[in-house]
This record gives structure tokens, C-alpha cells and sequence, in this order.
């Protein structure tokens, strides 16, 4: 994917600079994400992360987003500039989401039916988990309480409360360390509790976004020979 679109014959530099500097370079950032995060958190682990770890787990989650997101605008910029529409298409249009219909409408039948197929669920999901990263709240991993623990977790949280009110430091300390051994790892991703269209597991997620932009990729490198550019 990423050698085919370098070494794509481009007539125009900005396209080619589009191809190589944007999209290309964000495929490589999705594929070290995806590493980083298995390395750091098989899919089969169990044991509560370090801090630390939840750290370098959420970054590389927010890493994988916005360049997720940003190879579709990219793939959108390619085409828009290989094509010489940059005077009839305003930038705010370039993308390939619905509402970039100027763009879509140079597309081939085939491609913008490909395109609507993403509208159901994809581009939805990762235009929300992008906004909200870059906009709102910051995805994160979040850490769940066994049923059977909710009751102490909730008493230990009101005594927590009471002590930040006497000015008991030492034993909130106490408290938030007796409270944290409750919480429980739970390999998700997530933003607003209100706002979010869901969780997802992020080691299955990440693998579907990655073929996913393959996919769009590999339409895209298609629609660009059929359209007679660089044959």
C-alpha cells in the first residue's frame, strides 16, 4: 500500500507530495501504533498496566486516530489535486465523507457506492473518536470495577471526599491506594461517557481501521488508473 502509492506515477508534484508526505507517512505511523500497542498490552493481558504504560497505551491510541482520519483526508487530497480540481472544489469540501459531495461527484459510480458503504458505520466512528480527540475529551483506557467490589469502591470514595474536606492527606492517600487496587483492566478505548457512539476494543478496533484504510487505499490507487492519471 504505502510502496504503491510513493512510487505511483503522479503528474502533479502535490499530489505526489499529498501521497508520499501525508498518506504514506500516516500508514507507517498506524502500522508502529498497532506494534507498540501489542507489545505493550498482548491481547492476552490481564494484570492492571503501570501508569506509565496506560500513558504510552492511550498516546499510541491517539497517534493511530488522527492518522487514521488523516489518511482519508489525504487520499481526498491526492485525488483533488491529480485531478486539477483545487479552482472548482473549495478546500473546506475536500474529503471523502457524504458531505464532501463536490468530491464524491467526481468519482466513478463504483467508487462513490464503495464510499457509502463507509458512511453506515466508519466514517461515522472515526470522524467521532477524531473529533472528540481533537476537540473535546482525549481517548483513554477505561478502568472497570468488578460488581462484587462497587459497594467498597463507592464507601472508600465517600471517605476519600471526607477526608479532602478535614484536610486528611495521609489518609486520602491511604484511601485512593486501598480504592485503586479494586480497579480492574479492560483492553477498551473510549472519550465521553455522554458523547462517545461507543467503546471498543482497541486490539481488534485497530486491526479493522488499518484494513479498512488499506482498503480505501487500494480503491483510490484504482479509480486514479481507471481515471488515466500517471497510465
Amino acid at each position: 500500500m504505502v510502496i504503491d502509492f510513493t512510487w505511483f506515477p503522479f503528474k502533479e508534484p502535490k499530489a505526489r507530495e499529498y501521497a508520499s508526505q501525508g498518506f504514506a507517512c500516516r500508514a507507517r505511523k498506524l502500522e508502529w501504533c498497532i506494534g507498540r500497542i501489542f507489545a505493550l498490552v498482548p491481547p492476552e493481558t490481564v494484570e492492571m498496566p503501570s501508569k506509565e504504560t496506560y500513558h504510552e497505551i492511550e498516546a499510541a491510541l491517539q497517534v493511530f486516530i488522527a492518522n487514521a482520519f488523516g489518511c482519508m483526508d489525504n487520499l481526498a487530497w491526492v485525488w483533488v489535486h491529480e485531478r486539477g480540481l483545487t479552482k472548482k472544489i473549495s478546500r473546506n469540501q475536500v474529503g471523502l465523507r457524504a458531505k464532501s459531495e463536490q468530491v464524491r461527484g467526481t468519482f466513478s459510480p463504483e467508487f462513490r457506492a464503495y464510499l457509502v458503504t463507509l458512511d453506515e458505520e466508519w466514517f461515522p466512528y472515526i470522524a467521532d473518536y477524531r473529533d472528540a480527540l481533537a476537540h473535546r475529551i482525549p481517548l483513554y483506557v477505561p478502568q472497570r470495577v468488578r460488581t462484587e467490589d462497587l459497594d467498597q469502591y463507592n464507601d472508600l470514595t465517600r471517605r476519600m471526599n471526607e477526608a479532602i474536606e478535614s484536610g486528611q492527606w495521609e489518609e486520602h492517600g491511604v484511601l485512593f491506594y486501598e480504592q485503586n487496587s479494586l480497579v480492574v483492566y479492560q483492553p477498551l478505548m473510549t472519550h465521553s461517557t455522554t458523547e462517545t457512539r461507543g467503546s471498543f476494543f482497541f486490539h481488534s478496533q485497530m486491526l479493522c481501521d488499518f484494513a479498512t484504510v488499506e482498503e480505501l487505499a487500494g480503491k483510490m490507487l484504482k479509480e486514479l488508473r481507471t481515471a488515466g492519471s500517471g497510465a
